[in-house]
């Protein structure tokens, strides 16, 4: 199995209590619900374009949830129910792992409640605690993150990896 801890602990630091962020602990602890999911990892040829494959597919996952906060701003009175119309097999796979079963919205910000959260999958408590504290500071940091240079810096190093695999 392809090993990309690092890259895997960076990502799922970003997140609290998501249902991407259940997926990706899940994965890390083998469980066998991401399988279909993230397969395409264990394919050292090309990982850096199956990395990105697998990011976009959990990106939409939050990406629905946004879609139904901003549409249910506009008018108050209104409860617009959004839809994602998809037949990406990788997509559907990722999103199986840990479905929405309530999305509320509180002040403008979204709640969104999954089968499982961060809680049922990471028994960490060192984690646990740091997603915790560590989120209003992520709220604010999150708007002035470069995510083009951090992408190249994880390009660099997966380069880096395979470059380290061929010559085993």
């Amino acid at each position: 199995m392809v090993s990309l801890s690092k890259f895997s602990y960076l990502s799922i630091r970003a997140i609290k209590r998501s249902a991407s962020f259940s997926c990706l602990a899940l994965y890390l602890s083998d469980d066998e619900r991401t399988k279909k999911t993230f397969e395409k990892l264990e394919k050292i040829s090309k990982i850096e374009e199956n990395i990105l494959n697998v990011s976009w597919d959990i990106y939409h996952i939050r990406l629905i949830e946004q879609i139904m906060l901003y549409d249910n701003m506009k008018e108050k009175e209104k409860t617009i129910l959004s839809y994602f119309a998809t037949a990406d097999k990788g997509l559907i796979d990722a999103m199986n792992i840990n479905p929405l079963k309530a999305f509320v919205i509180i002040d403008n910000y979204p709640i969104s409640y999954h089968s499982l959260n961060i809680n049922d999958v990471c028994r960490n408590n060192c984690i646990l605690e740091e997603i915790d504290t560590m989120e209003s500071i992520r709220r604010i940091k999150i708007k002035t993150i470069d995510f083009r240079r951090i992408k190249q810096q994880l390009q660099l190093e997966i380069h880096g990896y395979q470059d380290e695999m061929r010559r085993l």
